[in-house]
């Protein structure tokens, strides 16, 4: 009989330690989702902010080529301004290029850590539904060997 309560105490100190291990992935997993809002959201922001300046640049080409029409006489200067303007749009399309890919490789990194702690903590919560039914088995077992004591002494 103290031997089913040893392994009843193990089973509720295991149930509990696996209880402890939900919690810290369920934490973890709420971390994961706060950090991949936040990493979208900045990511949000910062392609709002490339593409503002994306635009800015693209009307100060475009202005760049109306003066040129009207301006023929300093086609030399807006040719330097003009080939300024596109390198730094070049330079802007590449830098958000490679942040953007950056970006979408970050967030894809992200899905797959947390698909992978939603499996874990998938098997985690598997494996303690197992721990509980076989702790109520034992629960159940030990209640029927008390009886069954019960009986044999009266």
């Amino acid at each position: 009989m103290s031997a089913l309560q040893v392994k009843l105490d193990e089973e509720e100190h295991k149930n509990l330690k696996l209880q402890q291990r939900i919690d810290k992935l369920e934490h973890h997993s709420i971390q994961v989702q706060e950090l991949f809002s936040s990493e979208r959201a900045d990511w949000t922001k910062q392609q709002q902010e490339h593409l503002s300046q994306l635009g800015g640049l693209e009307k100060q080409l475009r202005d760049t080529q109306t003066k040129n029409d009207f301006l023929k006489s300093e086609v030399h200067d807006l040719r330097v301004v003009l080939h300024s303007a596109d390198k730094e749009l070049s330079s802007v399309k590449l830098e958000y290029s490679s942040f953007k890919e950056s970006q979408e490789k970050e967030l894809s990194d992200l899905s797959e850590r947390h698909l992978h702690v939603q499996l874990q903590l998938d098997n985690v919560r598997l494996e303690n539904e197992k721990l509980l039914e076989s702790k109520a088995c034992l629960q159940d077992s030990y209640e029927h060997l008390q009886e069954s004591n019960r009986k044999y002494r009266n």
